[in-house]
């Protein structure tokens, strides 16, 4: 057994190569003290970024599925389990992310670096719920 196997086994954490995209993908993760979990497992994160990426002409932030199919199977062999964007992808990536077993941390457009504190009232939560929903699409 591997030193890698061997770990794998004592901290019960499925190996990437025994995870199937649908099993991956089919339970909600979950936070338990500094941890994510997905089912009864310890979920490690094995991430990269993926954007931000120029516009095409009808203004989508990523680029063609054929691309998009291509990075995320490459990925998904170097045992990446997930991507991180900074803006939120269309529907059909998320399809392709879970097709290849892949977490997606979704980022919105955001002032990231504001000093919120510093400027009385940016903090307040109507100017996060005033945000948040015009950057998402209703489920």
């Amino acid at each position: 057994m591997s030193e890698l196997s061997s770990y794998q086994t004592r901290q019960n954490v499925a190996p990437i190569q025994e995870c199937v995209p649908e099993q991956a993908i089919a339970e909600r993760v979950r936070s338990e003290g500094k941890f994510l979990s997905v089912g009864e497992r310890k979920l490690y994160l094995k991430g990269v970024t993926y954007g931000t990426f120029r516009p095409d002409d009808d203004g989508c932030q990523f680029p063609a599925a054929e691309i998009v199919r291509r990075d995320f199977r490459a990925m998904a062999s170097q045992g990446v389990n997930a991507v991180r964007t900074y803006t939120p992808p269309p529907d059909w990536l998320l399809d392709e992310a879970q097709r290849y077993g892949l977490y997606v941390m979704v980022g919105l457009p955001w002032e990231q670096h504001i000093a919120f504190l510093d400027v009385p009232g940016l903090a307040s939560a109507g100017t996060v719920t005033c945000h948040v929903p015009s950057s998402v699409l209703p489920v």
